[in-house]
C-alpha cells in the first residue's frame, strides 16, 4: 500500500494531539495518509479500555480520510513486566533494544517517501521506541514532531534535545514541570501522597545526564508549520479518553496550543546503531 505520508503514533492519540493541524490541512489537499499506531493493547485497561482507544483512533482516522493501519506490538506495561507498575515508563531506552528490529522492518516495509515520526519528549519509553526505529529508516524524509502534551511542560524540549545531542547547555531545573504535571487531572486524581512522585516520575527526562547517544556527525533543525488551531482542537476533541487527563477543557488545550507546530530534521546516523 502506497501512502504520500505515513504518520508513526506510539499510541491512540499521540499524533492527534501533535500533529493533528498537519494532517488536517494535508487531507483537505488530497494526500493519501496512513496512521500507524504502533502500541495498542486491547486487555490494556490504564485511563481507558483497549476498545474504546481503537475507537477513537477510529473516529480520527474517518474523519479525516486517514488510512489507519493495525498496531504492531503491545503497550509498554504488558509488553515487559518492568513496567507494569508505571514507575519506569520514562527511563532511557538504548537504540540497541531488541524490539527496534521488528519496528524498524515494519516501518520500512510501508511505502511512503515522508514519515512523521515522535521527537520523543518526556522520553516514555514506547515514544522512544518509535523515534529510535525511525531513526534508522532510509531513502525517506523523516521529520520528528514534538509529542503533546510532554512539549506543553516547562523545559521537556530542552531536556530531550540536550539529551539526544542536539543541545549542550541551558537544562532547566524541573520544579516548573514538576508543578505544571501536578496541576493535571491526571496527576490530580492521584492521592495527595502519590501526587508528588508521580510527578517527578513524569520528569526523569529532566533529572537525566548522560553522555550523548549521538556524535558529532549528527546536526538537527528545526521548522515552524502554521497550522489552524481549529483544526488542532478538532483532532484532539477526537480523544475523549484522554484529553481531559491533561487540561480540564479544549479551551484550556486551546491556550496552550497558540503556537506553530514545530518539526526536527537530523542528518547522520545515530552513534549506536543496531
Amino acid at each position: 500500500m502506497q501512502f504520500d505520508l505515513l504518520v508513526l503514533s506510539p499510541h491512540a492519540d499521540d499524533a492527534a494531539f501533535s500533529v493533528g493541524g498537519r494532517l488536517a490541512e494535508a487531507a483537505r489537499a488530497g494526500q493519501r495518509i496512513g496512521l500507524l499506531t504502533v502500541c495498542r493493547s486491547a486487555t490494556w485497561q490504564q485511563f481507558a479500555d483497549g476498545q474504546s482507544r481503537a475507537a477513537e483512533d477510529v473516529a480520527w482516522a474517518e474523519r479525516l480520510g486517514l488510512v489507519l493501519l493495525p498496531p504492531v506490538i503491545d503497550d509498554a506495561p504488558l509488553r515487559e513486566p518492568r513496567y507494569a507498575s508505571g514507575r519506569r515508563l520514562m527511563e532511557w531506552i538504548d537504540p540497541t533494544h531488541p524490539v527496534m528490529v521488528k519496528l524498524l522492518d515494519h516501518f520500512a516495509s510501508i511505502d511512503a517517501p515522508r514519515v512523521l515520526a515522535p521527537l520523543g519528549i518526556g522520553e516514555h519509553v514506547d515514544h522512544q521506541l518509535v523515534h529510535w526505529a525511525a531513526r534508522h529508516l532510509r531513502g525517506r524524509q523523516v521529520e520528528y514532531y514534538e509529542d503533546s502534551p510532554y512539549v506543553l511542560m516547562p523545559g521537556l524540549r530542552e531536556a530531550r534535545l540536550q539529551n539526544l545531542g542536539a543541545a549542550r547547555d541551558g537544562r532547566p531545573a524541573h520544579v516548573a514541570a514538576m508543578r505544571a504535571w501536578t496541576a493535571t487531572p491526571l496527576v490530580q486524581a492521584q492521592s495527595p501522597i502519590l501526587r508528588p512522585f508521580v510527578a517527578w516520575a513524569l520528569c526523569q527526562s529532566l533529572r537525566r545526564r548522560l553522555d550523548p547517544v549521538d556524535d558529532h556527525t549528527t546536526a538537527w533543525s528545526a521548522r515552524e508549520h502554521a497550522t489552524e488551531l481549529d483544526d488542532r482542537l478538532a483532532a484532539i476533541a477526537c480523544y475523549p479518553t484522554q484529553w481531559p487527563l491533561f487540561y480540564p477543557s479544549l479551551d484550556a488545550w486551546r491556550e496552550r496550543l497558540a503556537t506553530p507546530e514545530r518539526y526536527w530534521t537530523c542528518t547522520g546516523r545515530p552513534s549506536k546503531t543496531q
